[in-house]
């Protein structure tokens, strides 16, 4: 669904990840939980020197990722992700739009613009307060304004920011 969508290889891979994060979770659609979840795993990632300069660890974001899904009353449903596009879930897609943006106007710190990166995934689910990420980052001090700041002082650091 997001071949049109130009990204480094880390963030397709995220997204690719988001997937079977779903898959394992028996949840019926991909959404932003499942790519913050796989985002707070990742290693030498911007994304993960992001959520580490605001102290949102993978083992936070998974104790937090599992209490919405109790509040929210998640059930799992069997049968497996749907096929294609289908898979994804509108606030999914809404990140992924919002990254594209913000890749888009803004760039990131390797100079390059419109490649989404993993750092534009984290910022586009930031935006979208319909979704458990758009929630959960901003109570937490990631909201736009910090991430974007944050962002600008990795790339003012020469040799800082990983691939």
């Amino acid at each position: 669904m997001f071949e049109a969508i130009s990204m480094t290889d880390q963030a397709r891979s995220m997204i690719d990840d988001a997937g079977l994060a779903a898959l394992q979770l028996q949840d019926p659609f991909v959404s932003s939980e499942h790519l913050l979840l796989v985002l707070s795993a990742s290693a030498n990632t911007v994304a993960r020197r992001l959520l580490d300069h605001f102290g949102l660890s993978h083992e936070l974001v998974d104790r937090n990722v599992g209490l919405y899904r109790q509040a929210t009353g998640y059930l799992p449903l069997s049968g497996g992700l749907p096929i294609g596009d289908g898979k994804y879930d509108m606030m999914f897609t809404k990140a992924i739009d919002l990254a594209w943006n913000e890749a888009t106007y803004f760039g990131g710190p390797r100079g390059t613009r419109g490649v989404v990166g993993t750092e534009h995934l984290l910022i586009g689910l930031s935006l979208d307060p319909k979704g458990f990420a758009g929630n959960f980052l901003p109570t937490n001090g990631a909201d736009y304004v910090n991430l974007r700041s944050v962002l600008a002082k990795f790339g003012a650091q020469e040799g800082a920011v990983p691939a």
